[in-house]
C-alpha cells in the first residue's frame, strides 16, 4: 500500500498525501503497468523504452487457493476497501490513463498485441512441453 507507510507531515492531511503520491507517480515513474491490461502494458512499455525484442513471460506462482471476491463477506470487502481507499483511487486514476492511451493507439498496435499474445502463448506451451519431456521416466 502506498499509504501503509508513515505519513509524517501528512498525518492529519490524507487528501494532501493522496494528491502528492499521485503527482509523484506521474512525475517520477516513466511507466505504470495495470494488471487488467497486462499484455497491453508490456507492449506499451516495450514501445516506450524501445526494447528490441518482445518481453515474453510465463505465469508462475498463480494462486489457485485464494478465495474469490464472491466468497468474502460484505463487511470484509468494505473493510478492505476502506483500508485501501486512497490506493484504489490512485489505481482507478492510472487505469483511466491506460484506457486513454489504449484508445489512442493505432490498428498496428492491435495487430502487434494479438501477435505478441499468440507468440507468448506458444512459447509458454513450448516451455511446459520441454520441462515435461526432461522429467525422468517412471514405470
Amino acid at each position: 500500500s502506498l499509504f501503509g507507510m508513515k505519513l509524517g507531515k501528512f498525518e492529519s492531511d490524507l487528501e494532501g498525501a493522496f494528491e502528492e503520491a499521485k503527482t509523484n507517480l506521474i512525475q517520477d515513474f516513466d511507466f505504470v503497468e495495470i494488471v487488467e491490461y497486462f499484455d497491453e502494458s508490456i507492449l506499451l512499455a516495450s514501445h516506450h523504452f524501445e526494447w528490441q525484442n518482445f518481453p515474453f513471460y510465463t505465469k508462475k506462482n498463480v494462486s489457485k487457493s485464494r478465495p474469490s471476491k464472491h466468497e468474502l463477506s460484505q463487511s470484509t470487502l468494505e473493510s478492505i476497501k476502506d483500508s485501501n481507499k486512497f490506493d484504489i483511487e490512485i489505481y482507478k486514476s492510472f487505469r483511466e490513463r491506460m484506457k486513454d492511451r489504449l484508445n489512442s493507439r493505432s490498428r498496428s498496435f492491435d495487430w502487434q498485441l494479438q501477435f505478441f499474445q499468440k507468440l507468448n502463448t506458444a512459447r509458454s506451451l513450448a516451455a511446459k512441453i520441454r520441462s515435461f519431456a526432461l522429467r525422468p521416466f517412471r514405470s
